[in-house]
């Protein structure tokens, strides 16, 4: 506690402070009439909580007769907490105990050091307070200075040691209090992720923010429309995404709003049709509020030809950083009609980002038609694009037939492997993305269509630009806006998300319950490089399920050890947290067996395992205890 010769000769104690006023009827409120006390009040709510839990603490308290002070920042006093007001000097709510009529004090002194002070008599430069003691130490909230608590007292009110005592139980009620002010708002986020959780809509972007504007949490729709992770928003200011909240929450918080919003997106600024609600906790107070938004979407007029819906953005999973931003980009992307070339190597889900572009952009009513241009013959691939009409050959269907882009009128082709598009059709491919116009073969008449072109590839179109094999003009005309799916390895902290996912698949598709997978066998799905990216992952899912009775353990991916060299990329710590977690699961074996006398079928049950898993792993263990199989 800093005493009176550390203040002596501080430069704060200017001549205009010291000079005397007045002591006799004056009130400390020269500001207080301009103050709206309970709109700071409410601006200040990590004070309102820590004015309520010291004021539960101390109105049980004996040693505390005498009124206490509570500041905020700025000095404006707020709360008065027990007892009687100082002799001769009669402070109110909403007056600065900063300002001049209020001179030099103990308070004044820890708002502006940020340290605990007592100050006594005549060091006070305001002549009321000069037979006073007065004491401050600063509220810290997050290593910010929120406010101020202490006392001005008279001399007489207690003695020596008494004033001792108050210090102390004011210094140890403020630490107690900011234990409760955790505890509350641990709470308050438990009522915000509840509220969250029961509202969730994978149809509509949310996000949940407390009292101030810190954001909690948000769903999957809003990582994918503002660019960004959960884990890169979760903890910051919402005023990072939006300047500022609406009038109508800001003069009420308890107001509810809805309107138009514009918020920062990794793309720009852009307008949201936003709903804002309270959310108030059992005792009703407000704890946040649920902000939920959505884009508007332009949709010209369709007809009726709806493609069934397969892959939207929130189906596609990933929470790895620059996925999300990837995600991001390609959602602002799909509301054009400009061309698109997803880059990629296979199996890293070009095909789940075509549907998803379309069903998020201007054609999502029309039709989306796929097409793989390595899969077709030569010779037939002009007809499955472009059609033909009736006697364009021999065996042509009576009244021809359709190609995939009129089928895809309205709507969206996706052109898969655009690279091994035969050189002589890619001509009649790039007049038509030109001209919009398509004559099907053995036709004279030109046919209007409206699409659009996503292409994509896992090959390098510029090196076979270099061989000839591929037209720069087709290349340019396609490559509007680029896409690069990144390979699994370059996103391994998803693995353990798409474990869990194609485990619930493949527990749909074969009937099956398996109910995990071991931390063994999930480091070494992160150990390897996965050529075969998400595909591959699928696939080796698929299999280990097929396998596992109860548990995919390492046994059940070992069939990729022989062709892939699966352990060879396991560096030394994985293979160290290996043999770590076969000792402890080793050990645990052996104690359920001891436990239950050797009976296998009892220390399955203690062990959550069935009988069958247990004899291999005591087969793998060797564990050589007295066992009996019932």
């Amino acid at each position: 506690m800093v005493k009176r010769n550390d203040i002596a000769n501080k430069e704060k104690l200017n001549c205009a402070d010291r000079q005397s006023l007045p002591n006799t009827g004056l009130k400390c409120t020269e500001d207080s009439a301009v103050i709206d006390i309970n709109s700071r009040k409410k601006d200040r709510m990590e004070l309102a909580y820590i004015a309520e839990s010291l004021n539960d603490i101390l109105i049980s308290s004996e040693t505390i007769s005498r009124e206490l002070i509570i500041t905020d920042e700025a000095g404006c006093v707020l709360y008065l907490l027990k007892g009687e007001s100082a002799q001769d000097f009669v402070i109110e709510e909403g007056c600065f105990i900063n300002g001049e009529a209020c001179g030099i004090n103990a308070l004044r002194m820890a708002l502006d050091d940020k340290r605990t002070f007592r100050i006594k008599g005549k060091e006070h430069s305001r002549e009321a307070f000069k037979h006073s003691i007065s004491m401050g130490t600063p509220i810290l909230y997050e290593d910010k200075i929120i406010g101020c608590i202490g006392y001005i007292l008279p001399y007489d009110t207690l003695n020596k040691v008494q004033f001792t005592i108050l210090d102390n139980v004011i210094l140890a009620s403020l630490q107690a209090a900011y234990k409760m002010l955790e505890a509350r708002k641990n709470l308050d986020e438990l009522h915000l992720l509840k509220r969250f959780f029961s509202s969730l809509d994978n149809n509509q972007c949310s996000m949940i923010v407390n009292i101030n504007f810190k954001i909690i949490q948000i769903n999957r729709q809003a990582e994918i429309l503002l660019g960004m992770s959960n884990n890169e928003l979760t903890g910051h200011s919402l005023l990072q995404i939006i300047d500022n909240m609406p009038d109508s929450i800001i003069n009420n918080p308890q107001n509810y709003f809805e309107g138009k919003i514009i918020m920062h997106t990794f793309s720009g600024d852009k307008p949201f049709s936003t709903n804002i609600r309270p959310v108030f906790s059992d005792s009703e107070h407000l704890v946040g509020w649920h902000i939920s938004f959505a884009q508007a979407i332009i949709v010209s007029p369709r007809d009726n030809r709806i493609s069934p819906k397969k892959y939207e953005f929130k189906d596609i999973i990933g929470q790895n950083k620059e996925f999300i931003k990837l995600l991001g980009l390609a959602n602002v992307v799909a509301k054009s009609s400009s061309n698109v070339l997803l880059t990629g190597e296979s199996g890293t889900g070009k095909e789940l980002f075509a549907q998803a572009i379309h069903y998020a952009g201007c054609y999502a009513e029309g039709p989306f038609v796929a097409i793989n241009c390595a899969a077709i013959p030569k010779e037939l691939i002009e007809t499955e694009l472009f059609g033909y009409v009736e006697g364009a050959f021999t065996g042509a269907r009576k009244k021809g037939m359709q190609g995939k882009f009129l089928q895809a009128d309205e709507g969206t082709i996706f052109l898969d492997e655009i690279g091994d598009m035969p050189l002589e059709l890619q001509a009649k491919l790039l007049r038509v993305l030109q001209e919009r116009m398509l004559t099907p073969v053995g036709g004279s008449k030109p046919v209007a269509i409206n699409i659009r072109v996503i292409s994509a590839t896992n090959q390098k179109l510029e090196q076979l630009i270099a061989e000839n094999k591929f037209r720069p003009d087709l290349f340019y005309r396609l490559n509007v806006i680029n896409l690069r799916i990144p390979p699994l390895r370059e996103r391994k902290d998803d693995i353990p998300l798409l474990v869990q996912y194609f485990l619930n698949s493949m527990n749909k598709k074969l009937h099956k319950s398996i109910s995990g997978i071991s931390p063994e066998a999930l480091a070494c799905l992160g150990s390897y490089n996965w050529p075969g990216n998400i595909r591959e992952l699928e696939n080796t899912i698929e299999t280990a399920v097929n396998l596992a009775n109860d548990y995919i353990e390492i046994e059940h991916i070992n069939f990729l050890g022989d062709k892939t060299g699966f352990h060879t990329t396991a560096d030394s710590d994985t293979n160290q947290a290996a043999s770590t977690l076969g000792e402890v699961e080793k050990n645990e074996i052996i104690r359920a067996l001891n436990q239950c006398g050797g009976n296998v079928g009892q220390a399955a049950a203690v062990l959550s395992i069935g009988r069958a898993t247990l004899y291999r792993k005591i087969k793998k263990y060797q564990i050589s205890a007295d066992i009996r199989p019932e």
